[in-house]
């Protein structure tokens, strides 16, 4: 799960697949990532169970990115970067301005997790 912008990016250099991209015609998908960054933890964490995400990525140097957190300066980008990470995340090695976190499903909420 990363933003719209960087995803290119992301299946050109790397073997990792990704959720949308700003080109990318699957509105429920580009929706999804749009949601993720700025909905609450436990929205973030429903879409990334649904769709089975293994990593969520974020850049201090993207606007897309910026302007989620100023939509929602709540939501689960403005906690990530204010380093109010759930305890479902585990924050990787940067590499350059991205910063990962890999995704641990078996700390994801029980409440909502599907039954």
């Amino acid at each position: 799960m990363a933003g719209l912008d960087t995803n290119p990016a992301i299946l050109l250099f790397t073997r990792h697949s990704v959720v949308a991209s700003g080109h990318h015609r699957n509105t429920a998908a580009m929706l999804d990532v749009m949601r993720t960054f700025t909905g609450k933890t436990d929205q973030a964490a429903r879409i990334i169970i649904a769709r089975n995400i293994r990593f969520v990525v974020i850049c201090d140097g993207s606007y897309e990115l910026l302007l989620y957190g100023r939509k929602a300066p709540e939501g689960m980008l403005a906690r990530l970067r204010a380093g109010n990470v759930p305890n479902w995340l585990q924050r990787k090695s940067d590499i350059g301005p991205f910063q990962i976190f890999e995704v641990n499903h078996a700390m994801l909420p029980p409440e909502i997790l599907p039954s």
